[in-house]
This record gives C-alpha cells, structure tokens and sequence, in this order.
C-alpha cells in the first residue's frame, strides 16, 4: 500500500540554525529527518489474514512511525480493519500495534518485532493475541526475500512462519512495471503447508503527492490451513485499492 508520508524536523533548533561568515548569515543546510510518520487508508474486498478467509468488505486505516536510533531501523505502528460481513466466529473490528527493530549484518538484514493483536465486535469469545517474530532479509538476484517466524505469547498460532518474495516486473514488450509477490506459509509445529498467496500491484500518481495503488490477489488454500485452524477454507481471488497523499 502506498501511505501518506509526512517528515517530522528532529530538534528544534534546525529550524534557526545560522551559521556567520564574515558578515553574512550563511542558513545551515537542511538535515536529513530523523523519523518520519506514515498514514494510509485503503479499501479490500476479502480480508485474507494468512490465507485464512476472515470476511468481505473490508476498510483499512493506519498510522506508522520510522526512524533510525543506535544503529537499528525502528518501526512502530498501529493498523485497524473494520469488516462489513464477517465470516461467523471472526471480528468485526481488528486493531493491531506493532514494534520493528532490525540491522543490516552484511549478510542479510535481521529483525526482531512484537505484535499485539486487539479483536472487537465478534460474534463469538475472539480473543487478543500477541506475538513476537524473528526474520531475515536479503535482495538475491533482483527478487526481495524475507523469511519471518511467529512466536506466540498469546492463543496458538501453530509456530506459523513465512516466505515471502518480491520483484518489479517489466510486462513483455513495453515498458510498463508491476510489483508482484508471492508469499507461502509454514506451520512449523505440524510440519506443514498452510497457504500460498500471490499479489500484483502497480502505484499510479493521480497529481502532485497523491498516489492510487490497486491489487489483485489469489490466494490458494492448502489442507493443513483447514486440519490446523478448524474452519472450511477455499481457494480466493480478491483485489483492493489505496489512496495516498505524499508531503
């Protein structure tokens, strides 16, 4: 999703800040920021959370925060859904705050992150959750590959983990980009497949820092998803679209 993207100064004082040359004030050059905030809003017609089908219609808003401190990237953010026509058991309402730290090692960029998940308007006991997840990072030959494990603190999640890989590709015989991604879920605790999802999207600037960015998604449900989660899971196609405003 392409997000609103808005700078915040680090220190107040950059913003007087002169330096004196003989007679004249020289103004200081502009410092990079050192954190940066970033809010976005989009509109999906199936929320699919882990090849899981969890309702149609679904409204998304969220606020995030990036900056660098000691030698880590940090990320923190809050992310909220809201679905129309919930499949029966699941929430309404979802609302998740999230922590990331990671490094660049050289080798592959590590991360560690927490994730408390807060559930509302359910037809049935939903419980929140909270899990910590430990990943890894590394650009092979053009294509972005990510492999991330879930610990759960709170209800089970089956030890799921993830691989997920992304690349811009140049449609045959033009010059026209996608983003397209794939990503396949693991159960480590069964040994087993849960789920494979693939993406395409493409960023279009409507005018000056505003930006529309649709999808399209299938997602293909493997047996251990429905053995593992006891719910009555199928193969989905679903797209959605977001509307940014960069400044």
């Amino acid at each position: 999703m392409k997000k609103i993207t808005y700078t915040l100064l680090a220190g107040a004082a950059l913003s007087s800040s002169h330096l004196m040359a003989g007679n004249e004030v020289v103004q200081a050059p502009a410092e990079d920021p050192a954190f940066a905030l970033d809010i976005g809003a989009g509109y999906n017609t199936k929320y699919i959370w882990r090849g899981l089908d969890l309702g149609n219609d679904m409204v998304e808003l969220s606020a995030e925060v990036t900056g660098a401190y000691a030698g880590l990237d940090l990320t923190a953010g809050a992310w909220y859904a809201h679905v129309s026509d919930q499949v029966s058991g699941a929430p309404k309402g979802e609302l998740d705050l999230y922590f990331d730290a990671s490094k660049d090692l050289g080798f592959a960029t590590a991360s560690v992150g927490y994730i408390f998940y807060h559930f509302a308007n359910s037809s049935s006991a939903a419980e929140d959750a909270q899990e910590i997840y430990f990943g890894l990072s590394k650009d092979i030959a053009g294509f972005s590959t990510s492999l991330k494990y879930f610990w759960d603190i709170e209800t089970d999640n089956q030890g799921y983990s993830e691989l997920a890989i992304e690349k811009e590709i140049t449609i045959p015989m033009s010059s026209y980009t996608v983003d397209a991604g794939v990503t396949v879920g693991y159960l480590v605790e069964e040994g087993a497949l849960s789920h494979i999802t693939g993406k395409v999207s493409k960023s279009f600037s409507l005018c000056s820092g505003v930006t529309a960015t649709p999808y399209v998604a299938y997602t293909v449900e493997l047996d251990d998803l429905e053995r593992n989660y006891g719910t009555s899971e199928q193969n989905e196609f679903f797209a959605g679209v977001a509307l940014g405003y960069s400044f």
